[in-house]
């Protein structure tokens, strides 16, 4: 009675019957065979290879993987704008001789609202954009670069050194923020950005020597309300 009980208890109701016969222990070995299965799965678990009980644990890590933060806060920055510069300039550049407009000799008028700046100060990208045209000589010892800005025109930073250079080559991409050239000094010593806005409605060069009284291709536009909208950015830092 005593071994009758315990493999009874071991066995499911339906393996009674045939352990009660005597002959077919062979029959009962195959239906006592999961229990020894089961103590030997159970090392198996420990194992990355393990057959279906390690599949749960392996389903959990791909679970917790889409929990991972898969954004970064520089994907909401696509698009924005930023002033030209890093800080402020040192002079308000809608007075003196600054400001768009402003008389020059030979009845030229001003094509640019220029920010004094230290020399070799770092200019950026005022929004995303493509090179129109690499870094060229412009004006008494200070070079130029020309930038499309979907939305914004066409924008030339004017006067930046010479020496100095990010290399860009038309055709290449910049992003709102990047540093594209640094501040350039003129001959006569001051250093300043000149910044130059075109709404990109015409082509070709943008100075035009026969265009009275800019001297610039049809499309130039006033930057100073753009400045005026992008200044309080560097503003708030000082």
């Amino acid at each position: 009675m005593p071994p009758t009980s315990s493999p009874g208890s071991l066995s499911p109701d339906d393996a009674s019957e045939p352990f009660a016969l005597g002959p077919p222990p062979p029959v009962a070995t195959p239906a006592n065979a999961p229990p020894p299965r089961q103590p030997a799965a159970a090392p198996r678990q420990g194992h990355a290879s393990s057959g279906h009980t390690a599949a749960p644990p392996a389903r959990l890590a791909p679970s917790a993987a889409p929990t991972a933060p898969p954004e970064d806060a520089p994907i909401a920055a696509e698009g924005a704008l930023v002033f030209p510069l890093f800080d402020p300039p040192l002079a308000n550049y809608k007075t003196g001789a600054r400001w768009y407009g402003a008389p020059r000799s030979g009845g030229r008028h001003h094509a640019a609202v220029d920010l004094i700046a230290p020399h070799l100060a770092r200019i950026r990208a005022v929004a995303d954009g493509v090179v129109v045209q690499a870094p060229y000589y412009f004006y008494t010892g200070t070079n130029a670069l020309e930038v499309r800005h979907p939305g914004i025109g066409v924008v030339r930073y004017g006067e930046i050194d010479v020496r100095k250079v990010v290399h860009l080559e038309a055709g290449d991409r910049v992003s709102a923020g990047q540093v594209i050239a640094y501040v350039g000094r003129l001959d006569s010593g001051s250093s300043m950005l000149h910044f130059e806005l075109y709404s990109g409605k015409a082509s070709g060069a943008l100075t035009v020597r026969g265009n009275p009284p800019y001297q610039r291709r049809r499309d130039l536009v006033d930057p100073t309300s753009l400045m005026d909208r992008l200044l309080p950015q560097v503003q708030r830092r000082h």
